[in-house]
């Protein structure tokens, strides 16, 4: 109860990962390759492209009904 584990599924994942710690004598990590490999070689700029950074104030005059957004 104390770790909100309610589901004999999420408990027994739970006892799972401790055992493996517990045996390597550290954290279980899987490789994680920091590289991005898209499916699609044949255009390689998307990879580079930045979202619109925008005023938290416009969202929440959005929010609020204030503003209604044209984009």
């Amino acid at each position: 109860m104390k770790h909100k584990l309610f589901s004999a599924t999420d408990f027994v994942d739970a006892v799972k990962h401790f055992k493996e710690q517990d045996t390597l004598g550290k954290p279980v990590y899987k490789d994680v390759s920091p590289e991005i490999k898209p499916l699609d070689e044949t255009d390689r700029s998307k990879l580079k492209t930045k979202p619109q950074v925008r005023d938290i104030k416009i969202y929440q005059q959005i929010m609020n009904g204030g503003l209604i957004c044209q984009e």
